[in-house]
């Protein structure tokens, strides 16, 4: 039987991928899954309590450059398919994901006006 997970995807410059998906279960656990590409066999569960601490995982992963790609069914062998269409309640939405960290080199932008260029219309 498959579940629908939380899933997150991270694509290399190499052609690779790496996955991590959570979900919560019927008894209020967190699972989470995770490896390569299509092929998520590890996995952990996690004390309900622990939701919070997934949540901000799945925010770090997203700062991390992990695209949020919405739900998906992972079957007990790890394969992954596109979920079926339910309604989410309040207990079970996932986590919301900013964009990846993209940080301030400290560089202030560059006043170019007082250039010479030799060109009379002030164009570059």
């Amino acid at each position: 039987m498959s579940e629908s997970f939380y899933f997150f995807r991270f694509d290399h410059a190499d052609g690779r991928a790496k996955e991590w998906a959570y979900r919560v279960t019927e008894t209020g656990e967190i699972e989470v899954r995770w490896g390569p590409a299509g092929r998520l066999v590890q996995r952990k569960i996690y004390p309900a309590a622990s939701y919070g601490q997934v949540r901000q995982t799945a925010q770090t992963k997203a700062r991390k450059g992990y695209l949020a790609l919405g739900q998906r069914q992972i079957d007990r062998h790890g394969s992954v398919t596109m979920a079926r269409s339910t309604p989410t309640t309040p207990a079970t939405e996932p986590a919301a994901v900013t964009p990846p960290f993209r940080p301030h080199l400290g560089v202030s932008a560059l006043d170019l006006s007082q250039i010479e260029t030799d060109i009379d219309n002030g164009w570059f």
